[in-house]
């Protein structure tokens, strides 16, 4: 395992890269905080290196340590001072389970400052990238997040409840991916999601006869010209 450049030690799943240029890793060094001597000298060595350094992300000023999941990121929303604001803004905030919805609640009655990331704040907005990867070419169903006519396909249920437990199943997601899916979940619209995002529920699918429920999971099949497509149907009752 890799360890921080900065405070030595090992590197956490959130870690930041210095850039090649120098112009760059300039800009990017100006903004890494440090805590003692050992750091201040292992910073300034980093200033002189030419080669590719690895920092923790609590050393970037830039970044803020989200209130629900604890991750660093330099793409986040803070809470605003009115109170007015802060009540509508907090009421956006998806907090998944109950802890996290406490936690937001006991925030809503104070007056401390919170950073959230992407992850957690609906966007306002649909993502660009929706409606790119959404568009049918020649009949053929493509997923909302990648883009990608891999089948079997899973839809997501109707019902919210199921939804939500849907959308937490998924995995290998990025940041806008993410962003995705919480439009998705915000606007009530179902969505096409190819095999690669839900590898478990894909595998026990395509082991079960054609047609059957196999516990809320079934397949259906469609016959397209002289070749069968199986779709992994993901039933919401």
């Amino acid at each position: 395992m890799r360890r921080c450049d900065i405070c030595d030690e090992p590197v956490p799943q959130n870690y930041l890269l210095t850039p090649f240029g120098k112009a760059e890793r300039a800009d990017f060094l100006r903004n890494v905080t440090t805590r003692s001597k050992f750091e201040r000298d292992r910073l300034a060595t980093l200033k002189g290196s030419e080669e590719q350094g690895i920092l923790c992300a609590e050393h970037d000023l830039r970044s803020r340590q989200c209130y629900l999941c604890d991750r660093y990121t330099r793409e986040f929303r803070m809470t605003p001072k009115n109170a007015m604001q802060r009540s509508e803004f907090l009421s956006k905030i998806i907090a998944q389970t109950t802890v996290c919805r406490d936690r937001v609640r006991a925030l809503a009655m104070g007056t401390q400052t919170a950073f959230f990331c992407l992850r957690h704040v609906v966007q306002t907005q649909r993502p660009t990238i929706v409606a790119n990867v959404q568009k049918k070419q020649h009949g053929t169903l493509r997923c909302s997040l990648c883009g990608s006519k891999t089948t079997p396909f899973c839809f997501m249920p109707k019902d919210k409840a199921h939804a939500r437990k849907f959308c937490a199943a998924l995995t290998g997601l990025d940041e806008t991916q993410r962003e995705i899916v919480d439009w998705f979940l915000v606007n009530d619209k179902r969505m096409t999601v190819c095999r690669k995002h839900i590898t478990t529920f894909a595998k026990f699918a395509e082991s079960q006869p054609v047609g059957s429920p196999a516990g809320g999971l079934g397949l259906m099949g469609r016959t397209a010209g002289k070749k069968k497509v199986m779709k992994c149907v993901l039933f919401s009752a």
